[in-house]
């Protein structure tokens, strides 16, 4: 969601707004489409070679950062084939799975690959070190014996601490109403030895470093955070003896994705077994520059972002999802926020417009909808009581034209279709290039909204659209740029918000997909392209579906550009007044 201010016929040189808000937040599927296809972002660190870049976009707007010139990357497609190409300053060019030639040093076919469970095995290498280049991601030998304790765990699944009951008389239902924060029932990946200093590379001999080393183990149980005693707000996850926990197996070394993340996790080894040759160990979480897949994430520019329900993505960005801060009653550790003089703060309450008689408030302002679409005889013929023109739209659907709002309301009683609109500025001084349309039923977006261009006089020439919407906002997978301030109301009764399989929006799941019913959310569409927003962003939930994933770009962006408040739609004057005052205008 969000990138750059737009050079429209303005510039806006105080940008700032709210971006999203909602009872219910964005939470990321994370899942592939048939043909997604994700970049590696990030560092790898040894200490024979030191930096090895796994994305030439780790080096944009970093000017210590060492680049080769070209742009390059490692990818993980849709198979879980991992390939492509990473950079080193001393050494250049690592190459991963099939683009290696040659024969590995187990004499087979090189090749790297991601399973099930997240465990990466097969081959890269240094391609200026010939066939002492190889690098082993993680086929050690499987270590036999007693069961193992992991001492660093990661991907892990929370114990219930209260289930829901039913019958006479009262069992389990297998619905758990309230998860644990410091117990887990499993961890996916630990790591046999660890410590909180980050100093030592794995080796049988020494303690570990953050991100494990030791052996690299699966399946552990029963699990428990245990706290640094000189940095409380540091913590680890263990299933070890004491805790009554254990691990199923364990390899000598390899590398694990963090399905709870995206992070990769892990140690690949590059020499022979006196370290003679190659860079020995090659740490892919060392303490700065951890390596990730990039998965889809939201992107705001020039705004907050609000939410009453948690904040949480698959991975993190070397990019921040928001220009300023992040509200929100919790907050995954992927989620930050750029140009906040607090830190990110959990806990406001902005709380979603709540609705009595069709007049919706909250912090921000309010908006009266019925105000809006009601026809005051009073005031004028086709007029509501705040003098604005009424324009009843009667067809279904709203199709290929540019439009001048001209400041009316335009109203649809029912289900809208709009495509190819474009918002053209006022052409002449004393005219208005604002509007406002409501929707008494669903928006389905089926193709690009735009702002036009040409020069204006007067601020109040500038197009600028608000969508009023009494459903849900469907976008067709095909779109890639929507217009407008877009606030989408629900039904006020008769909905309900569920997820997909019937479930209500208050059980607990991570990454929720959402019914569309009419209750008030914004679907982006399921695509592998991104979806840009000019304006902002408004619902009860989203269901954010775009799978595309790049490392400077969010799969979904909203960029507010100061037309809500440099030139209102009709309705909204009330609304702004809780948004900060944009100072200073360029006009053209």
């Amino acid at each position: 969601m969000l990138f750059k201010i737009l050079k429209i016929g303005w510039l806006v040189l105080i940008a700032i707004i709210l971006v999203l808000s909602g009872i219910l937040f964005i939470d990321f599927a994370g899942l592939k489409a048939a043909d997604a296809e994700y970049e590696l972002g990030g560092w790898l660190w040894t200490e024979t070679f030191g930096w090895i870049s796994l994305n030439s976009d780790n080096c944009v707007g970093n000017s210590l950062c060492f680049g080769s010139g070209v742009d390059y990357k490692a990818i993980i497609n849709s198979s879980d084939q991992i390939s492509g190409y990473g950079w080193s300053e001393h050494v250049g060019w690592i190459c991963f799975g099939v683009n290696c030639s040659g024969t590995t040093p187990d004499s087979g076919a090189s090749f790297a690959q991601m399973d099930s469970n997240g465990r990466i095995s097969g081959w890269a290498k240094v391609l200026s070190l010939d066939d002492d280049g190889w690098i082993d991601l993680g086929r050690g030998s499987s270590i036999s014996g007693a069961s193992w304790s992991g001492e660093q765990c990661y991907d892990c699944q929370p114990a219930c601490k209260v289930w829901e009951m039913a019958g006479d008389p009262p069992s389990s239902t297998g619905t758990c109403l309230e998860y644990s924060d410091t117990e887990f029932d499993s961890c996916s990946t630990c790591f046999t030895r660890t410590r909180f200093d980050n100093k030592n590379i794995p080796d049988e001999a020494v303690d570990s470093v953050t991100g494990g080393s030791g052996f690299i183990c699966s399946s552990c149980n029963n699990c428990q955070k245990v706290f640094s005693i000189s940095e409380p707000e540091i913590y680890r996850l263990v299933c070890n003896s004491l805790s009554g926990g254990s691990c199923s197996s364990c390899e000598l070394y390899g590398v694990n994705r963090n399905n709870y993340d995206g992070r990769l996790l892990g140690w690949a080894w590059n020499g022979d077994a006196d370290r003679v040759k190659g860079a020995g160990w090659v740490n892919f979480h060392p303490l700065f520059g951890q390596s990730f897949i990039v998965y889809p994430w939201l992107e705001t520019k020039y705004g907050s972002i609000y939410s009453t329900r948690a904040v949480r993505q698959k991975a993190g960005s070397e990019n921040y999802n928001a220009t300023y801060c992040i509200y929100a009653e919790s907050i995954n550790l992927n989620i930050k926020s750029d140009n906040c003089q607090s830190p990110v703060v959990p806990g406001l309450n902005v709380g979603f417009p709540a609705g009595a008689t069709n007049v919706y408030r909250n912090a921000l302002g309010k908006v009266d909808v019925q105000g809006l679409i009601t026809e005051d005889s009073s005031i004028g013929a086709d007029k509501n009581k705040y003098g604005h023109e009424i324009q009843i739209i009667t067809e279904p659907s709203w199709l290929n034209e540019e439009v001048i709002l001209a400041g009316k309301v335009y109203y649809r009683d029912g289900d809208l279709t709009v495509s190819n609109l474009t918002f053209n500025n006022a052409l002449q001084e004393g005219e208005k290039g604002n509007g406002v349309v409501v929707v008494n039923g669903d928006l389905l977006i089926n193709g690009n909204i735009n702002y036009g261009t040409g020069s204006i006089m007067s601020p109040k020439q500038l197009a600028s659209v608000a969508w009023l919407v009494k459903g849900d906002v469907i976008v067709d997978p095909l779109v890639s740029k929507i217009a407008g301030a877009m606030i989408i109301l629900g039904q006020e009764a008769g909905a309900s918000c569920l997820y997909e399989g019937g479930a209500t929006c208050d059980s607990p799941v991570d990454y929720p997909e959402y019914v569309q019913n009419h209750y008030g959310i914004f679907f982006s569409g399921a695509s592998n392209n991104p979806l840009t927003v000019i304006g902002l962003v408004v619902a009860r939930a989203f269901d954010f579906d775009r799978t595309y994933a790049d490392l400077q770009i969010g799969s979904e962006q909203i960029i507010y550009d100061g037309r809500l408040s440099a030139n209102p739609p009709p309705g909204l004057e009330g609304f702004v007044e809780g948004l900060p005052v944009i100072r200073d205008l360029l006009i053209n």
